[in-house]
């Protein structure tokens, strides 16, 4: 840890890099940098000012990230590198350079000061690249590893002048032994593993589960193309993929209708049968299941909003080879038609699924043993697969081996057991009604936001945000319009759409790329947020409900809910004076007074996730405020005492000892109190469990003459347990939310001026319905709406810190200061007598 000590060093230094001519008295920000900061003392500056423009000085930490105030200014100086340029198609052996380690790459990634990459046998770091490049954020994706795996997805940058571009940044070499070792990976892998055959898959792809193999496509990747290359098509794999060969694979077809086994191999498919292709996107009937996850817990792979992706398929209707076979298109004894695919599980079964008859003679089914004019790949089927537009993943059969006619539904386990959504009254470990819930063919509409991600963060002074996604409905439903809110549904504007040219509204198979441009601005933007939110409506005019909570299934499947995205916004009422060059600005409003939330707010632990990322990344940063002796020292001293397990009064002599001014005001001095006593942590989960939290909020924020309810949360069983006579409903829904003994009293008590004929001054306030907190409430905020657990309808608010009752009477407010304040409308509320 470091500190400046006198305030002008800071000063003369934003002074320097402020000017931008240079002269002989004179140095450019860069110059500053090199000549003034050259050790790379500094790589952050967090600013807490009132004015955008003023400086105060405080403390430099050595790896320290800041959040605070009216002004949080991070600032990230780069450093130069040295370049060397050769115009070459491969990389050049280089024995000027230094050779790496593999594991040295690797230590480069994503969350490192200096991104590094390879391709090939060269080593190159990309940081400053990564910065100005409009595809920075998917060179992350390779960051710490090859880029040639993207490059195969991407040709384009196979070029003399991109390879030019790359030799300017290389820095070394790959020690020969890690390229043999990375060739021989697979091989050495243990021969008894039935995974170890397994495709090698781009490292881009978002893994779910590595055994079998489950994955979904990067979100920004996902809308880059209309077709998704084959390389990022999202995987779905329920046990090891089989080894299958093209010249020896066969498709079996008998049943009902079929006098003797047809046998066809691929060949015969090809050439006896005429091709067609057809757009078609494939969605897991989990897509988005941790969106529902959120509401109540589930079962399944957590797939978040990209296990979809959308292909041309080529391949031969289904429907034309099965009248080959024998086959009457009006055959009354067909109902179903069984598929099987080569994957086999452990006790021998086979993946299996079935479609309705009716479904398997329409003409956009079809085998397909092409995706994007290519063969197939391992994971997607290779070398036939069924494709069924409109029906969700499992019903689409990969490697498919075996076809059936029917009367009944496929006995297979993933057709009788799997991918059925149950009533939400089953719960995990009730008996699951597997007889009377028909199996999942066609998704809901659908539509999720991919660009940009949810935390993402917006560059300050940006006036509008572009936003990407795609929107799907099944059965061939097309999208008439997709709807994006900036400020969580109060507005909407509606997306430009992208839709397959050769298929129409009616019978629409392709998914539906949007882009909307949206206004940022003081209304759309709460707590530094902005709520972005989707919602998609197909041709039959289904749209997506706003919630998910009467979607939710244990299984977790079929959520199309809004989709929403959270992301970071600051403005500032007063214009940056000073902008540096190559400098990141962040702003978090933290003033200098004792009403202010440092705890409940979520500002100090926003402050401290910053200093600690810095540390752990090895960032310099500079922590400073106003005149460096309150806010900016408060920060400081709540990084010391969690790194160190120091006390208040340890930290604040360590930091006065180096800065003799330093002075937090009263009201931070007793929030770092709580926060030692909560072992040092502050975020939210900690806060609405820690009933001593809730105590301080009620003493602090409360006027002297206050009546504090209490501060136990009491659950519904409890209450009924300790009731006298009443219970007390939900107006709209009817379930129980509370009981006589949660309704809390307080007198009324007249101030002075007021009609002091009312109850002689003194008496029960007629206020209802002031309440203990109980557990069903999410109180998690500071303050906040109450809303029912069951239903989500509005009934009350509450506020931890307190409030004022408003209760009139005879024209005379009560007034008395209630804390905690958790207030349900009796408008929204029904009473009952608890039967004896």
């Amino acid at each position: 840890m470091k500190y400046f000590v006198k305030h002008f060093e800071l000063l003369k230094f934003f002074r320097l890099i402020s000017y931008k001519k240079t002269s002989t008295n004179i140095l450019t920000p860069t110059q500053a940098i090199d000549i003034s900061w050259k050790n790379g003392f500094i790589k952050r500056i967090l600013c807490m000012t009132i004015a955008a423009g003023s400086v105060g000085l405080t403390f430099g930490l050595n790896n320290c990230l800041p959040t605070n105030f009216s002004l949080l200014k991070t600032c990230r100086l780069k450093e130069k590198q040295s370049s060397s340029s050769d115009g070459f198609q491969k990389p050049p052996t280089r024995a000027d350079l230094p050779t790496f380690s593999m594991e040295e790459v690797r230590r480069h990634g994503k969350d490192a000061e200096r991104i590094w990459v390879i391709f090939q046998q060269g080593v190159y770091d990309v940081t400053e690249f990564i910065a100005n490049h409009p595809g920075g954020d998917r060179i992350l994706l390779a960051a710490g590893a090859s880029i040639e795996p993207f490059w195969a997805v991407y040709p384009q940058h196979k070029t003399d002048e991109v390879m030019e571009i790359l030799e300017e940044m290389r820095i070394g070499s790959l020690k020969l032994e890690d390229l043999q070792e990375i060739e021989n990976q697979q091989k050495d892998a243990p021969s008894d593993d039935p995974f170890t055959a397994d495709p090698s898959r781009h490292p881009a792809l978002i893994v779910n589960m590595q055994k079998p193999f489950n994955a979904e496509t990067p979100p920004s990747l996902l809308v880059d193309s209309f077709l998704t290359p084959k390389e990022l098509f999202f995987v779905r794999n329920h046990m090891f993929v089989p080894r299958t060969d093209e010249q020896t694979h066969k498709v079996r077809i008998d049943g009902i209708g079929v006098d003797k086994q047809i046998v066809l191999s691929l060949d015969q498919l090809r050439n006896n049968f005429e091709p067609v292709s057809i757009v078609s996107a494939i969605q897991c009937a989990g897509n988005r299941r941790s969106d529902m996850n959120q509401f109540k817990k589930v079962q399944g792979l957590m797939w978040t909003g990209t296990a979809i992706s959308n292909a041309r398929w080529k391949g031969c209707r289904l429907r034309d080879v099965l009248i080959a076979s024998g086959i009457k298109p009006n055959d009354e004894r067909i109902k179903h038609v069984h598929f099987e695919g080569a994957d086999v599980d452990a006790s021998g079964s086979r993946y299996g699924a079935s479609i309705p008859f009716e479904k398997a003679m329409r003409p956009e089914v079809i085998i397909a043993y092409e995706m994007n004019g290519d063969v197939l790949t391992r994971d997607h089927g290779f070398p036939i697969r069924l494709v069924v537009p409109g029906h969700v993943g499992a019903r689409q059969v990969k490697w498919l081996n075996a076809i059936r006619l029917s009367d009944e539904e496929s006995p297979s386990t993933w057709q009788q057991k799997d991918y059925k959504a149950f009533p939400s009254s089953v719960q995990i470990g009730d008996p699951l009604p597997f007889d009377t819930t028909p199996a999942i063919q066609e998704y809901p509409v659908q539509s999720v936001i991919c660009e940009p991600n949810s935390n993402t963060k917006i560059v300050p002074g940006a006036k509008t945000i572009t936003v990407r996604g795609y929107a799907w409905s099944g059965g061939g439903r097309g999208i008439i319009r997709v709807e994006v809110s900036p400020d969580n549904g109060t507005t909407w504007k509606c997306a430009e759409l992208e839709q397959c040219p050769e298929q129409n509204i009616e019978q629409m198979w392709a998914w539906t790329l949007w882009t909307v441009e949206l206004p940022i601005s003081e209304a759309t933007i709460r707590n530094g947020r902005m709520e972005l939110v989707c919602k998609a409506t197909d041709r039959s005019y289904n749209t997506q409900p706003e919630t998910g909570i009467a979607l939710w299934n244990v299984r977790g499947l079929l959520h199309n809910a809004w989709h929403r995205v959270t992301v970071l916004c600051t403005l500032d009422h007063i214009p940056q004076i000073r902008h540096l060059q190559n400098v990141e600005y962040r702003h978090i409003r933290m003033a200098d007074v004792e009403s202010e939330e440092l705890l409940a707010s979520q500002k100090l632990q926003n402050a401290l996730d910053y200093v600690e990322d810095s540390v752990n990344r090895g960032i310099n940063i500079v922590v400073h405020c106003q005149c460096g002796i309150s806010r900016s020292a408060t920060v400081v001293m709540a990084y010391l005492m969690r790194k160190y397990k120091w006390s208040v009064n340890e930290a604040f002599s360590f930091v006065q000892a180096r800065r003799s001014c330093v002075q937090p005001n009263p009201s931070f001095l007793r929030q770092l109190e709580v926060f030692q006593k909560l072992d040092y942590r502050c975020d939210l989960l900690t806060l609405h469990n820690s009933k001593l939290f809730k105590e301080f909020e009620c003493i602090s924020k409360s006027p002297s003459e206050v009546s504090r309810s209490t501060c136990d949360i009491y659950s519904l069983n409890e209450s009924a347990k300790l009731s006298v006579g009443r219970r007390f409903s939900c107006k709209k829904c009817r379930c129980d939310l509370f009981y006589d003994f949660n309704i809390l009293s307080h007198n009324f008590v007249v101030a002075s001026g007021q009609n002091e004929s009312v109850n002689n001054g003194v008496g029960k306030c007629g206020l209802n319905y002031l309440l203990t907190p109980m557990e069903w409430m999410e109180l998690n905020e500071h303050s906040g709406k109450i809303v029912c657990f069951n239903c989500c309808e509005k009934i009350g608010h509450y506020n931890w810190s307190g409030m004022g009752c408003l209760f009139q009477c005879a024209g005379n407010n009560c007034g008395t200061y209630i804390a905690p304040w958790v207030h349900v409308h009796s408008a929204k509320i029904d009473s009952f007598e608890i039967a004896k």
